[in-house]
């Protein structure tokens, strides 16, 4: 009889400990607000070939992404 309680407390403990967890929404990352930036390595970054993107994932000059 005890072995019988101690299978079914152990069962039920399995099942409510591998029940899936609610995941909260991801929330959406604050924008990035730039107030300045150091222009002066702009012609080494031009022919690194960096690509910069623009919020539409479009490929956009450096100076016009930050304005």
């Amino acid at each position: 009889m005890i072995f019988k309680i101690l299978v079914l407390l152990i069962s039920t403990a399995i099942l409510v400990g591998c029940r899936e967890k609610e995941q909260p929404e991801p929330q959406p990352e604050p924008l990035l607000e730039i107030r300045g930036a150091d222009m002066s390595f702009l012609p080494e970054v031009r022919q690194s070939g960096l690509v910069i993107r623009n919020n539409a994932n479009l490929p956009e000059d450096m100076l016009a992404t930050l304005q």
